[in-house]
């Protein structure tokens, strides 16, 4: 049979192993887009990074043409469960994306820009400047916080701060004076942090300029046209194809150097490529994608049809209509431990080797074992531990987990003696009081520790991953984002339950609150005008009272800005906290309770803002 990890690229640090770890049978139905012959790779399409959502533009959206009557707009999971789906019923679109913010951003080409949730909910709707709109938008690509668009008049503009109104700009870029179109556009990290977009632009004369507000720099290539430029998740490397050669090159951010050049021999540019991680890049032929490392070895990866590619910081993503994959290279300590023929090198691998022949009742789990020396027994266990938690598939994390919990017991701190009676294997780690337990007491602390915190993570990501949830996060995503980022990651799904679940396990209490607070909100925006306020205080209330340090009152101002002025009036009732209570009661027209509370609360500064309040609203002959 095929070897675990097969797949391997050369790297300066020698040969690194690469995995295709099949995610998700795909869970949707996407007849209503009107998928055209070229299948998903033909739509228009955007994946949100670390795993996010996917949201796919319908065939005929924009073209009056295109003989669809009603084109679709709809956002899906990484598994394929449609979040949620609306008619498209604006003009082309020449760029979507996803903000940093989990917002789903479309950028017209007639200039204007579209912002929704991920639900659905429109955002925000606004032109792109007096010049985008007069001459109309070629293309455009989304940015965490910023938009970068390339103009018919083959202008580059930035648009800086997208989530914010009030700091929101479009900056023209400098001139490139282009006689034809671009081949290819890009966007690089701006000079300063914060600061504005830069832009690479590949002319049709063979060369690629680099765009910032003041100047144009010539970079003098002559090795072109390109026809893809492709930044690195880490944004310090940039890929760009020549349709010229059919060779692959790899520079540096600033493209001073030309790191590699990889030949393809193909009779015509890939229709995508894409980064894998930042240390291999992913090119696509019709249903044929090859990965390609950084010293021209490559692997080649057949699907049925042509499938859409999406770069994470550590991987890729493949979607086809019928399942998702990732691409992802495998954690060096995985290999060590889950390769059969590491076995007689890695301690990981041999304490593994001992748990399965534990588990299948074999004598050869106490051979195993006493092969381990003390050191090497806390060096496997600490491997098993690692690579649980880098491991994407549930049955080997529970194999890893359950070979460290075996090992464990067997690791003796300074001064002990072996027991003799440990059963099988229990005098497992010959030399160990030569070795006098190495780390001792503290060591075994930090073990167990390690060990709480893989179950934990190990947990935390499976139930991530799940189909139903489909948020498909890798470790090393997670340990990017932490635990609070994901938890508002689902909490932007509205997967309330799963975001407290999540809270109670990691131990987030403070995030909890946020859980709670986020939920009581969307239950009260998102409540039918026949449930009675009642009814709503009856679902709210036990949460908020089961959960300390959670704020009725910040649930009051929801209810109150949706016009439910009984019900906010009743969790206010709740409010312990008189500093939260009266200025709403103040804002609700309800002087004589603001001042009752405020006398009872016995805080002269509330007592003097709700004098004031009053001497402002009241004719002086009333006040006095």
């Amino acid at each position: 049979g095929r070897a675990m990890f097969a797949d391997r690229l050369k790297h300066s640090d020698g040969e690194r192993c690469y995995e295709r770890h099949a995610a998700y049978q795909m869970r949707w139905d996407l007849d209503a887009l009107g998928i055209p012959d070229g299948g998903l790779s033909s739509l228009l399409s955007a994946a949100a990074p670390n795993g996010g959502p996917l949201a796919l533009l319908g065939a005929g959206a924009g073209d009056p043409d295109s003989g669809v009557a009603a084109p679709q707009l709809r956002v899906y999971s990484a598994s394929g469960e449609m979040i949620r789906g609306w008619p498209w019923l604006h003009g082309r679109c020449v760029g979507l994306g996803w903000s940093g913010r989990h917002e789903l951003v479309a950028v017209l080409e007639s200039g204007h820009a579209l912002v929704w949730s991920m639900h659905g909910a429109r955002l925000a709707e606004f032109g792109l400047g007096a010049a985008c709109e007069a001459h109309g938008l070629l293309s455009a690509e989304v940015l965490p916080d910023a938009l970068l668009l390339l103009g018919k008049d083959c202008r580059c503009y930035a648009l800086h701060a997208l989530g914010s109104e009030a700091e929101r700009r479009l900056v023209p870029l400098a001139d490139p004076r282009l006689a034809a179109p671009p081949t290819a556009v890009t966007a690089v990290e701006p000079t300063a942090p914060g600061g504005v977009p830069r832009a690479l632009v590949a002319t049709s004369t063979r060369t690629i300029l680099l765009l910032d507000e003041r100047e144009v720099q010539d970079q003098l290539l002559t090795s072109g046209p390109f026809c893809h430029l492709v930044p690195s998740p880490s944004r310090k490397l940039v890929a760009a194809y020549s349709s010229s050669t059919n060779a692959l090159h790899v520079f540096s951010s600033d493209l001073a150097r030309n790191l590699s050049e990889f030949q393809t021999h193909a009779p015509r540019p890939p229709t995508g490529v894409v980064w894998c991680g930042s240390d291999a890049l992913l090119l696509r032929w019709g249903g044929r994608v090859v990965m390609v490392g950084p010293y021209g070895d490559c692997i080649q990866y057949e699907y049925a049809e042509p499938p859409l590619l999406f770069p994470e910081q550590d991987c890729a993503r493949v979607v086809t209509s019928s399942a998702t994959e990732l691409l992802l290279r495998v954690s060096p300590v995985a290999v060590a431990v889950l390769t059969p023929a590491a076995t007689a090198a890695s301690a990981g691998a041999r304490l593994l080797a001992a748990s399965a022949a534990f588990e299948a009742r074999s004598s050869l789990a106490a051979e195993l074992l006493r092969g381990l020396s003390q050191t090497e027994l806390r060096e496997g266990v600490a491997a098993c531990i690692e690579a649980a938690e880098h491991e994407m598939s549930a049955g080997r994390q529970l194999s890893l987990l359950r070979a460290a919990a075996y090992g464990k017991p067997y690791i003796r701190h300074a001064g002990a003696t072996p027991s003799g009676g440990g059963g099988e294997g229990g005098e497992g780690g010959e030399g160990g009081e030569g070795e006098g337990g190495g780390g001792g007491v503290a060591e075994q602390r930090r073990l167990a520790a390690a060990f709480v915190r893989a179950c934990r993570v190990a947990r935390a990501l499976n139930a991530v991953r799940a189909p139903e949830v489909g948020l498909l996060l890798t470790r090393l995503q997670y340990g990017a984002l932490g635990p609070e980022r994901v938890v508002r990651t689902l909490l932007a799904r509205h997967a309330h339950l799963l975001a407290a679940r999540l809270c109670e396990l990691l131990g987030l209490s403070e995030m909890k609150v946020a859980v709670v607070h986020h939920w009581g909100k969307a239950k009260i925006g998102g409540a039918a005008a026949s449930l009675s306020d009642e009814a709503l205080l009856a679902a709210l209330a036990p949460k908020l009272d089961a959960t300390a340090g959670a704020s009725h009152a910040r649930l009051a101002a929801e209810a109150l800005a949706v016009g439910r002025r009984g019900l906010a009036a009743r969790l206010l009732e709740k409010e312990e906290d008189a500093t939260r209570r009266v200025p709403l009661l103040l804002q609700m027209g309800e002087e004589r309770l603001a001042l009752t509370s405020a006398v009872a609360h016995g805080d002269a500064e509330l007592i003097y803002l709700l004098l004031l309040h009053l001497k402002a609203r009241l004719p002086s002959a009333l006040f006095f």
